[in-house]
């Protein structure tokens, strides 16, 4: 990077992760590669690029999107084709004619959030309740993120690729990648590598008791199995924790800034499908910024594809430059409500940007 760039990241971080009660999180890692190559790398609050962070919201991106683009290429899946071809539960429901583009867009008219786990603490009843659940919009009439709807997705990847997800995933992403660390439910001297996510259950707590931000007909329901310690290597999200075993299409994964920048990198360059699949995920089919599963955007008028977790993770990678940008933290980890990483994230961006600029 140039000194001018790496001057403004440095400036954009300083202060931003640490003790400090200003802070944004205890801890954070940030990782920018170029061509496989390290751009920029730094730890604040004793973690480095190989510490694990719990990737949240990021699974659904670097492990249901990948894998549902191996069975798009093998044509196993059809995009076009409807959902209920794979849960044929839904096929006399009002979810019949919902594709899977549709279901990977965000237009099912599947509500953004429900504790499943009120129902059930079980994987297979998990995603009968889900599929059994009315519609809260229209489907196909808008966007409307949804959690559930990528729980549906890594079901139908379980059942496409007959196997589990964190078996799928290992098999053909990460061990022919030779990642060794990334993946779901860390065990050993993995968990020894993990950052703290957060402080139990609270926030999801806080969600069921008052139904902010998502109104739910559970509201104020009676749940015995919050947890009250601080979370290492149990995944901070309660619907995968609790109603999956850890291991779900939205959330579950966990990894290091350095094994997730090698995912992206195989991912941009199409060494995990061709070219073809992997824009076929990047069309914004619909809703501008949104692809299938992924978030899109663009960094000097390249495209990019992204995402985020909740519990404070960022994940940008730009095929045209070879570029992945990481931003790992446990911002759930500092006392009170959650902060914003935005302007943070866009801070880095723009310093990424710099770099690049003829």
């Amino acid at each position: 990077m140039t000194a001018h760039s790496l001057e403004s990241l440095e400036t954009a971080l300083e202060g931003c992760f640490g003790s400090s009660p200003s802070a944004l999180a205890p801890s954070a890692s940030v990782l920018i590669t170029h061509r496989a190559g390290t751009l920029y790398e730094r730890g604040f609050g004793g973690a480095t690029v190989e510490t694990i962070y719990d990737l949240a919201s990021i699974t659904k991106a670097a492990v249901t999107a990948p894998l549902l683009m191996c069975l798009v290429e093998a044509g196993t899946i059809q995009l076009d084709q409807p959902v209920a071809a794979w849960l044929p539960e839904w096929s006399d429901t009002a979810f019949a004619g919902v594709t899977m583009r549709m279901l990977l867009a965000h237009r099912s008219g599947l509500w953004e959030w429900r504790p499943v786990y009120l129902h059930s603490s079980q994987s297979e009843r998990s995603i009968a309740f889900v599929t059994s659940t009315e519609p809260r919009y229209t489907p196909g009439a808008g966007h409307h993120y949804s959690d559930l709807g990528l729980m549906l997705a890594g079901e139908v990847v379980r059942r496409a690729g007959q196997g589990s997800l964190a078996q799928l995933a290992r098999d053909r992403l990460f061990k022919p990648l030779g990642l060794e660390t990334i993946g779901f439910n860390p065990t050993g001297t993995q968990r020894k590598q993990v950052a703290p996510s957060s402080r139990g259950d609270s926030y999801e707590e806080q969600m069921v008791a008052t139904g902010e931000p998502y109104p739910i007909p559970e509201l104020g329901l009676r749940f015995d199995r919050w947890r009250h310690h601080t979370l290492v290597g149990e995944v901070n999200d309660c619907n995968a924790h609790h109603a999956f075993g850890g291991e779900a299409g939205h959330a579950g994964l966990f990894g290091s800034a350095r094994e997730l920048a090698r995912l992206g990198d195989a991912l941009a360059g199409a060494k995990l499908t061709s070219a073809a699949t992997l824009q076929s995920f990047l069309d914004e089919a619909f809703d501008p910024g949104q692809g299938l599963v992924f978030r899109t955007g663009t960094l000097l008028g390249r495209q990019t594809f992204w995402h985020a977790g909740f519990t404070g993770t960022r994940w940008l990678c730009c095929p045209d430059f070879e570029l992945v940008v990481v931003l790992l933290t446990n911002r759930l980890m500092r006392p009170g409500e959650p902060l914003p990483l935005d302007d943070v994230w866009g801070s880095v961006l723009a310093a990424v940007a710099a770099a690049f600029e003829p």
